[in-house]
C-alpha cells in the first residue's frame, strides 16, 4: 500500500503544479524484479484515490521483463522472475540488467 500511496502522491503533486482539475490517467512502469504486484497496486490505487481529483483516473501498467547478463556464457536476455541462474547455461554469475524499475512513466491531467 505504501508504494501505491507514493504513486498517488506523485500524481496529485504534479496535477497541483499544473493547476489540473482532474487526473485522467497514470502510467506506471513495473519491473518483474521490482517486488510490486500490479493487481495490488491497481486495487490500492482505486481505494486510495477515492475523494481526490484522481478518483476516476485510469491506471495503465506497463510490465518490464526481467533481463540478465551471464558472465559464464555471455547470455544477455530475458529470464524468469527471481530465477537465480542463467537460463542458457545454468551459471551463477549473472547480473540483473533490467526489471527492477518501478516508476510513474507519465500522467494525463485535465
Amino acid at each position: 500500500m505504501a508504494i501505491t500511496r507514493s504513486v498517488l502522491s506523485i500524481a496529485l503533486d504534479e496535477a497541483k503544479k499544473h493547476n489540473a482539475r482532474a487526473v485522467r490517467s497514470v502510467e506506471l512502469l513495473i519491473g518483474e524484479y521490482s517486488g510490486a504486484i500490479p493487481a495490488c497496486v491497481e486495487e490500492y490505487f482505486n481505494i486510495l484515490s477515492r475523494g481526490t481529483i484522481a478518483e476516476h483516473a485510469r491506471l495503465v501498467i506497463k510490465k518490464q521483463p526481467a533481463r540478465v547478463s551471464c558472465a559464464d556464457c555471455g547470455y544477455d536476455g530475458e529470464t524468469k522472475p527471481f530465477y537465480a541462474l542463467c537460463p542458457a547455461c545454468g551459471g551463477e554469475h549473472i547480473r540483473i540488467v533490467s526489471g527492477t524499475q518501478f516508476c510513474v512513466n507519465s500522467l494525463e491531467v485535465e
